[in-house]
């Protein structure tokens, strides 16, 4: 008999962060497999490489412009989108 582990972050689809945080690092949301969407606040400086790493599902990313993205922060991302901080 098989039994599969349920993490809590299999339950996330979307993640809305607060102006207050200003940096993610490197595997933050990985292996959030049914996560849909990201939204940043106003403050994101900072998104490190493989800090959604394996969110298979992951279609959209929303950035303000001014915010340092590493390489391989988004892998398997469909669409990521930069806009002005004004706009978020």
């Amino acid at each position: 008999m098989t039994h599969e582990i349920e993490r809590p972050m299999d339950y996330v689809r979307e993640v809305v962060l607060p102006d207050s945080v200003s940096h993610i690092e490197g595997r933050a949301f990985a292996w959030c497999e049914n996560l849909e969407s990201v939204r940043f606040g106003k403050n994101i400086r900072v998104i490190e490489k493989g800090a959604f790493d394996l969110c298979g599902k992951l279609k959209q990313g929303i950035v303000p412009e001014h915010a340092q993205i590493s390489e391989g922060a988004f892998d398997g991302a469909t669409e990521i989108i930069r806009v002005p901080k004004e706009e978020l």
